[in-house]
């Protein structure tokens, strides 16, 4: 009879009489009645009694195999079986561990005596285990702690290969890691802590020391990000060339970008006068003061007189001069030649009418300047007004008065009343003033005041 070789051990009883289920190879036959039936069913009838062979079952006699099958109609974590064979002695009874996953159990027998063959002859079998995921006494124990919680051992929970269900446990039974480990079944160490001693058992985040080792960060000590480095990665890269980032230890990097000095951390801008990769470029002798961009080497103050920007390696154009050839040359030089690009000056004079020696300014035949003479003329018109102005306004001043005194004094005369006569006077016998009289003396007593006047 083939067992599985374990130590036996009684946890739970699973085999119930009227729920479970068994069949055999053959049936024994040992009258031609009902009642001389050895039926597969007697094994399960819950009847231990082994030395009465018509209460057991027993498969047919002279056959090369015999088997017994047991079906307990669920999955069981299953732990021993034990089998009351029918035996004339008593203490014939077979005891297994076989700790498997299972819902059947198959007694198998293939080895022949020399009389009856192959035979089985079971009184009684009892299946021992518990409901997959538990374990323990009664069954009262559960499997969570292992990673597979359907297979733990059901005798003592010991995790099946798939090991723990969480990380910083080890063995089969998931104890708490060492001091020192983490991770599954405690596979890795704390040595990226400063305080190798006391990561988390899981995770295996350090405490508040932080990271062994400069270039890491966080509780977990994960590398620096691209463009950090140092302690808990808390310092910046310097200029790296393009995209290259620095040593997250040291912070040095491989190659400085342009406009920064060959340094450890490339944290130096270039002298003023150089520019590009390690500062190895002179600026432009034509950059107005010798100041150039560092990176690129534009001249940021400008070009000298005849150079274009923005590097004033390029002279300026034929039409063009000045700084940062900023103007236009005259296009009145004699022989239209091309002036100079840093003056302006037309090497071979001007046409007749403009005046040397940029040829921009028109002047009359004469010589003389015509811009000039009309400013002149302008500033002698405005003199000339002006003399007007002072002396006119003397003159109609004195004439408002002389006005003014004339009225005042026909305002005086204009009512003769003391030279004239009232009809009472008249009346009581006066000698009446002649009209023409009175108008004559009236002429010329104003006569004489305006005289006077005047």
């Amino acid at each position: 009879m083939e067992f599985c070789d374990q130590t036996v051990s009684r946890i739970f009883p699973l085999v119930r009489s009227g729920f479970t289920e068994v069949t055999s190879s053959s049936i024994h036959l040992w009258k031609f009645s009902l009642n001389s039936i050895l039926w597969p069913g007697y094994s399960i009838d819950g009847d231990t009694d082994n030395t009465n062979y018509q209460k057991c079952s027993i498969t047919a006699l002279n056959q090369k195999e015999a088997w017994l099958r047991v079906d307990l109609k669920e999955v069981y974590s299953l732990h021993s079986v034990k089998i009351w064979y029918r035996q004339e002695n008593p203490e014939t009874i077979l005891q297994e561990t076989c700790k498997e996953i299972s819902q059947y159990v198959w007694i198998y027998n293939n080895q022949s005596n020399d009389s009856d063959g192959v035979i089985l002859e079971v009184c009684e079998i009892q299946i021992y285990g518990c409901p997959t995921g538990t374990f323990g006494t009664n069954c009262s124990q559960n499997c969570s702690h292992c990673k597979n919680t359907l297979t733990c051992d059901v005798e003592t929970g010991a995790c099946d290969n798939d090991g723990c269900a969480r990380e910083g446990f080890e063995g089969s039974l998931c104890k708490g890691c060492p001091t020192g480990t983490f991770g599954t079944n405690c596979s890795q160490n704390c040595s990226h802590c400063k305080n190798t001693l006391t990561c988390d058992v899981e995770t295996g985040a350090c405490d508040n020391d932080g990271c062994a080792r400069e270039g890491f960060e966080g509780s977990l000590c994960k590398a620096c990000k691209p463009g950090q480095y140092g302690e808990n990665c808390s310092l910046k890269c310097g200029n790296c060339n393009y995209n290259d980032t620095c040593d997250r230890i040291t912070g040095q990097c491989e190659t400085c970008a342009p406009g920064w000095k060959k340094t450890k951390n490339c944290d130096q801008e270039c002298d003023s006068g150089y520019f590009g990769p390690q500062c190895t470029n002179s600026c432009k002798i034509n950059c107005n003061e010798n100041i150039c961009d560092p990176v690129d080497g534009r001249c940021l103050e400008g070009c000298r007189p005849g150079w274009q920007a923005p590097h004033c390696n390029e002279t300026c154009p034929d039409d063009r001069y000045g700084r940062n050839c900023e103007y236009s040359c005259s296009r009145y030089c004699y022989n239209a030649t091309v002036c100079d690009k840093q003056t302006g000056h037309c090497p071979e004079g001007c046409i007749e009418g403009y005046q040397a020696p940029t040829c921009k300014q028109y002047v009359s035949r004469s010589g003389f300047d015509k811009t000039s003479l009309g400013v002149g003329f302008g500033a002698g018109s405005l003199v000339a007004v002006l003399l007007i102005v002072v002396i006119c306004i003397p003159i109609c001043l004195w004439h408002r008065l002389k006005r003014k005194r004339k009225r005042d004094l026909n305002a005086k005369y204009e009512k003769p009343q003391e030279f004239m006569q009232s009809p009472q006077e008249i009346s009581q016998g006066s000698k009446p003033m002649a009209v023409k009289q009175i108008s004559h003396y009236y002429t010329k007593k104003t006569e004489e005041e305006v005289s006077i006047a005047s």
